[in-house]
């Protein structure tokens, strides 16, 4: 299985604050989205930020890569893990969030 990938760049002629601002406004996601998508926000605004990953990957070496499956996924889940616990600690400071 190959995996695929697309990578787009663009330059803005405004500072970090004004473009993290428009990002930072779930909002504002519709309408950079195209029509046919059908973007649209199913929890109501002001919200939380949700932080979500998706790792895709192909291991090499056909059968013997496979049989590493069980090991490269809890590889991932520590790393993950270990993510989301220093997110929260370094946010903690500056919201509430649950443990």
């Amino acid at each position: 299985m190959q995996e695929n990938s697309v990578r787009v760049s663009m330059v803005i002629p405004l500072g970090k604050p004004d473009v993290f601002a428009f990002f930072a406004d779930a909002s504002n996601l519709g309408c950079i989205t195209p029509p046919e998508l059908r973007f649209r926000i199913l929890t109501p605004l002001p919200m939380g930020t949700r932080i979500e990953d998706t790792v895709r990957y192909v291991l090499p070496l056909g059968t013997l890569g496979r049989r590493a499956l069980p090991v490269v996924r809890a590889q991932l889940r520590r790393i993950f893990a270990y993510r989301q616990d220093a997110v929260r600690r370094i946010l903690s400071s500056r919201a509430s969030l649950p443990s």
